[in-house]
């Protein structure tokens, strides 16, 4: 928290405790003024709801801290901790990219954020990368970004050029902390030209990633498959067809896994529904085959 103007005060020893500042800064996103005054009562630290101004949105705190377990454990029912705040490159790679590496790793993002959460129990320790619990529901709007790194990488299977700004179609994520991993089946992701990118699987907070991303068939990604011959027939061939693809790694360092895509199993029996020379001429161009060439 880049912040200016905060003055902390004292309200009674052992009471409460007021931290105020008339303008701050979080994650790229400029914060107006507040006012947080949490109470101290019976083991318990209790932030009471309060509402600070962000642009042209609204961000609200509130959490019970029970100071009574060895290792102190943050409580919240159910709030809208974001209401339509400004999407920053920062706040996406700070926020977003615990939800999916792809928010880390691009050049630009702008956008519209809200962010519901309930049912939230997080220890304030280590032990958060085994027992943090939650649920939360988030919703991305008006959303243009710029791809790099791994999102510029998927983008570009799907025939796009990397570098350029483009409108992304998120809409809404329902997801869930167990265990300290973030678990979902539904994010999608909509570029242009209706090329979709849609992940499942969980991120955890020890920063580990067990993803996996479904892709369109298109030309480009046959060729980095390894397809050979007309790639751009055999993809008009498949309308309709997708790839899964294992993303491994860290989120720091995420990466594409081709060598777990069995790609003979998943476009056989598509292709062997389709009789004609083009199907014979894809098989034999799939990795892996082993059928005498003409």
């Amino acid at each position: 928290l880049r912040q200016s103007g905060v003055q902390p005060s004292f309200r009674g020893v052992g009471a409460s405790v007021a931290v105020t500042w008339s303008a701050a800064e979080l994650y790229g996103v400029k914060l107006g003024a507040a006012n947080l005054a949490p109470v101290l009562k019976n083991g318990q630290a209790t932030l009471r709801k309060t509402a600070i101004p962000v642009a042209d949105g609204q961000a609200n705190v509130a959490a019970v801290v029970d100071l009574a377990p060895s290792e102190p454990t943050l409580k919240l029912a159910k709030l809208q901790l974001l209401e339509n705040v400004t999407l920053t490159k920062e706040l996406g790679a700070q926020l977003l990219g615990r939800i999916n590496p792809v928010f880390m790793h691009v050049a630009s993002i702008e956008g519209r954020v809200n962010l519901r959460v309930e049912d939230v129990l997080i220890p304030l320790g280590p032990s958060v990368k085994q027992r943090g619990a939650a649920q939360g529901r988030l919703d991305l709007r008006q959303v243009q970004m710029r791809p790099s790194g791994l999102l510029g990488e998927l983008i570009a299977l799907g025939g796009l050029q990397a570098g350029g700004a483009y409108p992304v179609q998120i809409g809404t994520l329902t997801f869930v902390m167990q265990d300290g991993r973030i678990r979902y089946d539904n994010l999608r992701l909509t570029f242009p030209e209706k090329f979709d990118l849609i992940f499942r699987g969980s991120v955890g907070l020890d920063d580990t990633l067990d993803l996996v991303v479904s892709v369109p068939v298109r030309a480009a990604l046959l060729d980095r498959l390894g397809v050979k011959g007309p790639t751009l027939e055999h993809a008009q061939m498949l309308g309709g067809a997708r790839v899964d693809i294992p993303l491994v790694g860290t989120r720091a360092q995420p990466r594409l896994d081709f060598a777990k895509v069995d790609v003979q199993s998943l476009l056989k029996d598509v292709l062997l529904k389709q009789p004609g020379k083009q199907i014979e001429d894809l098989l034999r161009g799939l990795p892996g085959d082993q059928r005498k060439r003409p």
